[in-house]
């Protein structure tokens, strides 16, 4: 028998009337209910039926251990009743509710064979792969529209985390730590015509921009943060300037990494083959990407160059700023903390005959009237 305070959470889900892109029916809950100390708990099967005639499934359950609770959610595609259901992701959190109580908001949006369902801040989108399709899956705000949303933040805002000053430069950090403090954003639109998501964000604190945008220059590409979309929809005006900038520095090795990768740049030049092949200084700022272009060393085509961005995230009490660095296209990013004046690796990667390694620093930026 199912106790009266989950019954009336089904009742409460089964009943929703929120606005969506595609209104969802019905959910539909089985529960078995276990106990233990120790185990999966409240193992449960929810369905959200959409208008389309398509459905979405959650086979969840609850992990208790000695650290808390763990919500697990396998989520499942199904087209329509008669045809079999696609495995799409797992995703768990701490937590005692399964997704679709603690995400009420749901959407779903379809365009030949692309599917986009959003459920609170969890994107899925349909990826049609030989073999089989394969599912996305973006969570956001993601990073680099937390750095974005770093930026309102002042210094002496408690939501910064300070930094350790005894941290080893370059040592991932997390950008933004907002707790319950978090700006919470629900999809707006799925555009699957531009390939863009907008999310309007449903909390009251103001501090924070009013929408999130959210693009990929083609449909099975990641779709990721759009700065320039975000700024537009909300009416920003350009970023100030800072007085920050940063320095970029390539070196190249003539051996494999080995223990180059970890080594710092320092110490890595002193080595009889390694030469700085590059170098330039760039203004960093926030909301605004610092484009970085090189020429590349592993092709054979002089003109073929290596592309990368970075835009500045927040200085925290301690004075580490934060910097996200990706490439491009965005097919991989990393977050790094760091002091001033201090260099971090940003990429290694080997090739035929050596290494190339990517080195930055921020520093301030020197009027030429002070420039040694």
């Amino acid at each position: 028998m199912i106790p009266r305070e989950i019954f009336k959470k089904i009742r409460r889900i089964g009943i929703r009337t929120k606005r969506r892109s595609a209104p969802c029916l019905a959910l539909i809950a089985s529960v078995t209910l276990t106990g233990c100390d120790d185990c999966q708990t409240n193992q449960r099967t929810d369905t959200l039926s959409f208008e389309s005639g398509e459905m979405l499934v959650n086979e969840s359950y609850i992990e208790q251990s000695w650290d808390g609770s763990c919500a697990h959610n396998r989520l499942f595609y199904q087209p329509d009743s008669t045809t079999r259901r696609e495995f799409i992701e797992e995703v768990w959190y701490p937590g005692g509710e399964p997704l679709f109580a603690r995400h009420e908001d749901n959407h779903i949006a379809r365009k030949d064979n692309r599917v986009v369902i959003t459920v609170g801040p969890h994107l899925f989108k349909r990826i049609k792969i030989p073999g089989g399709p394969d599912w996305q899956h973006l969570e956001y705000p993601d990073l680099p529209a937390k750095f974005f949303l770093g930026s309102f933040l002042p210094v002496t805002s408690p939501l910064v985390q300070p930094g350790n000053s005894s941290r080893p430069a370059g040592v991932f950090a997390q950008p933004i730590e907002l707790g319950r403090e978090q700006p919470a954003y629900a999809t707006e639109k799925i555009d699957l015509v531009e390939n863009v998501l907008a999310t309007r964000r449903t909390s009251t604190n103001a501090l924070f921009p009013e929408c999130l945008i959210y693009s990929g220059t083609k449909y099975d590409l990641p779709w990721q943060f759009d700065l320039e979309r975000t700024r537009k929809a909300n009416h920003l005006a350009p970023p100030a300037k800072t007085n920050l900038v940063i320095e970029v520095s390539v070196v190249r090795v003539a051996a494999q990494l080995g223990s180059f990768e970890i080594e710092s740049r320092e110490k890595v030049l002193q080595v009889s083959s390694a030469k700085e092949v590059w170098n330039k200084t760039l203004p960093l700022a926030g909301r605004q990407w610092t484009q970085i272009v090189f020429p590349s060393l592993f092709a054979k085509n002089s003109n073929t160059d290596e592309k990368f961005e970075a835009i500045l995230g927040f200085i925290d009490p301690l004075a580490r700023v934060s910097v996200f660095w990706r490439s491009q296209p965005p097919l991989w990013d990393e977050h790094h903390a760091c002091n001033l004046g201090e260099w971090v690796r940003a990429d290694a990667s080997g090739f035929d005959g050596g290494s190339r390694i990517v080195y930055f620093k921020v520093k301030e930026n020197q009027p030429e009237s002070t420039k040694p």
